[in-house]
């Protein structure tokens, strides 16, 4: 290997892939230990030997080369680790960010009128018959899904998304009726 790094510190570029062929499965094989994206080990193999091209000029020939290239592969997988974090870092402020945004349009937004709306809403749940209670429980507070919900009430899926569009008008019906008086 000294010869083919010899070479291209001579000037023939074309010795550098010698030295690509030798270490590239074992750099490779050393990120992807590491790293679960195939498309960034890529990357980062293509990133260790430009950076360990554009540096052949520091190393010392007498050196232990692989120990040289998987320094440069390692110090390029810290790179990488770093700016996910810092991105991830990134992400979830700017996700608390918006929330807060949306915690405080919500709190400007919420008035005594959608209080009592809040209000009439639980009363009308409580008026309908204990079978469609339980329907709009299940399927708006407990996550049922409407495929659940034909499941247990042994219907059709269409016949259950009639029933709950039946029940939406009746309790929006209600709800109006509330805030009349």
């Amino acid at each position: 290997m000294k010869e083919a790094v010899q070479q291209v510190l001579d000037g023939d570029t074309n010795a550098f892939r010698e030295v690509v062929k030798r270490y590239g499965p074992e750099v490779r094989a050393y990120l992807a230990s590491n790293l679960s994206d195939y498309q960034t080990v890529d990357d980062l193999v293509q990133e260790t030997f430009i950076g360990a091209y554009n540096s052949l000029e520091r190393y010392e020939v007498d050196s232990n080369f692989r120990a040289w290239i998987y320094g440069i592969a390692r110090n390029k997988l810290r790179m990488h680790l770093r700016k996910i974090y810092r991105d991830k870092d990134r992400k979830e402020q700017l996700k608390i960010e918006v929330i807060e945004q949306l915690a405080t349009a919500i709190d400007e937004n919420y008035n005594d009128q959608d209080h009592v709306r809040i209000q009439n809403l639980r009363e009308c749940i409580e008026l309908l018959p204990e079978k469609n209670r339980n329907i709009i429980k299940s399927r708006y507070f407990g996550g049922s899904s409407v495929i659940d919900l034909a499941q247990k009430l042994q219907r059709t899926e269409n016949s259950v998304s009639v029933i709950l569009h039946r029940l939406r008008i009746v309790l929006r019906k209600c709800i109006e009726s509330g805030l009349r008086t």
